[in-house]
C-alpha cells in the first residue's frame, strides 16, 4: 500500500486537512495509507518544516510520496512542484522546503498543472490531490509538468574557521532541546580531536564533553549527537531552550584548543 505523509502548519482545528484527503481516497484506487508526521508547523516557518522533512522522510519505505503545504510565498498563484530524489516523491509549494532539502542531492522537480477542482484560496486541494493520485498510479512524476528550477533559498551553513565554528539553532523540540546545523562530520573534522568548549548565550562555562545520552547527567546542560547527527544541547529534566534564553535562530559557538 503507497505511503502518504503530510507536514503542514495547518493545526488541529482547520478543515482543510480532512477535506485534502476526502479528495485523494475520492480520486485514488486502492486508497493509500496516511501517515501525519506534523500539523503543529509554525505558519510559514519553512524552514522549520524542511528540518523535520530532511530528519523524517528517509525513514520511510522507498517510493513513499511526501507532502508539505507550508508556504511563504505571496505571490498567486503560487508555483507547486513534485520532486524525486533518494527514490522517494514530493509534492510542495517551491517555498524553499525542497531546495533546503535536496542541497546537493541528484534530483528532478517539475512545476505541475492544476486539476479540475483548483480553488485558489485553497490551491492544495487541486495540486496535492491531482499530483498524489498521478504518483500512485504511474510511480513517477513524469507527466505532472514541465521541468522546473528551483526557487533560491538562503541556507545557512556553519562558518568554519581554524580554531572554531559558527553556527545557528535550527530547531527547538518538543523537550526544549536545542538542535543546531553543526553536524558530526563538522565537528569532527574542524576539530581533529582537539579539546573544545561549546559557548552559549547565558551559560558562564562551556560544555566540554559530547554525551553518549541524555541521562549522563541529571542536573546539568549536555552536548550530544543526536538521531540525525545533529549536535544537540540538552538538559534531563528541565527544557534547555528556557533555562538559556534561547530560541531558533540564535548563534552557537565551538572553539577548538
Amino acid at each position: 500500500m503507497q505511503s502518504i505523509t503530510f507536514i503542514t502548519d495547518w493545526h488541529k482545528s482547520d478543515y482543510y486537512l480532512g477535506s485534502l484527503k476526502g479528495s485523494i481516497i475520492s480520486h485514488c484506487e486502492p486508497a493509500p495509507r496516511f501517515v501525519d508526521i506534523t500539523h503543529q508547523i509554525e505558519h510559514y516557518h519553512y524552514q522549520e518544516a524542511a528540518f523535520i522533512l530532511r530528519n523524517s522522510y528517509r525513514h520511510f519505505p522507498k517510493g513513499t510520496i511526501h507532502i508539505n503545504t507550508v508556504n511563504n510565498r505571496n505571490e498567486h498563484p503560487v508555483p507547486y512542484i513534485a520532486a524525486s530524489f533518494d527514490d522517494h516523491f514530493f509534492i510542495s509549494p517551491d517555498s524553499g522546503v525542497i531546495n533546503l532539502l535536496v542541497r546537493d542531492k541528484t534530483h528532478k522537480v517539475v512545476m505541475m498543472e492544476p486539476g479540475d477542482q483548483y480553488v485558489p484560496t485553497f490551491p492544495e486541494l487541486s495540486y496535492i490531490s491531482k499530483g498524489i493520485c498521478h504518483i500512485h498510479r504511474t510511480g513517477s512524476i513524469d507527466g505532472l509538468g514541465s521541468p522546473y528550477t528551483l526557487k533560491e533559498t538562503r541556507y545557512l551553513r556553519p562558518q568554519i574557521e581554524s580554531n572554531q565554528i559558527i553556527g545557528v539553532i535550527s530547531h527547538i523540540d518538543g523537550f526544549g532541546n536545542i538542535i543546531t546545523n553543526i553536524t558530526r562530520k563538522i565537528f569532527e573534522e574542524a576539530g581533529r580531536n582537539r579539546k573544545f568548549s561549546i559557548l552559549l548565550k547565558g551559560k558562564p562555562h562551556g560544555i566540554e564533553k559530547i554525551s553518549e545520552g541524555y541521562n549522563e547527567t541529571v542536573n546539568e546542560l549536555i552536548a550530544v549527537f543526536n538521531s540525525g547527527d545533529l549536535l544537540e544541547i540538552a538538559h534531563m529534566n528541565y527544557p534547555a531552550n528556557k533555562s538559556l534564553g534561547l530560541r531558533t535562530g540564535d548563534r552557537i559557538k565551538i572553539t577548538f584548543k
